[in-house]
C-alpha cells in the first residue's frame, strides 16, 4: 500500500491526501476480502441459501411487474 501512496504522490496533478487515504483503505479491505477463504457450506445449507435467494428474486420480479405500469423511472431509481 505504501508504494501506491508514494507513486501517486509523485504525480503532478495527483489525488488529495484524503482521496489517497480512502483509496488505500478500500484497496486494503478489498485485498483482504479477496484473499479470505470462504466458509464451505453443507449441501443442505447451500440449498437453503438458494431457496432464500429464489424467494427474493420472485418477490422482486412481482414488484417490478407491478411497477411496470408506472414507467421505467421507479424501477431504475430503486435499482
Amino acid at each position: 500500500m505504501e508504494w501506491l501512496k508514494h507513486d501517486l504522490r509523485d504525480v503532478e496533478h495527483g489525488p488529495s491526501d484524503e482521496a489517497l487515504s480512502v483509496l488505500m483503505e478500500d484497496a486494503e479491505r478489498l485485498i483482504k476480502l479477496y484473499l479470505e477463504r470462504p466458509e464451505k457450506l453443507r449441501p443442505s445449507a447451500v440449498a437453503g441459501e438458494l431457496n432464500e435467494l429464489a424467494k427474493g428474486v420472485e418477490t422482486a420480479a412481482k414488484a417490478a411487474e407491478r411497477l411496470g405500469n408506472q414507467g421505467p423511472l421507479p424501477i431504475v431509481a430503486l435499482s
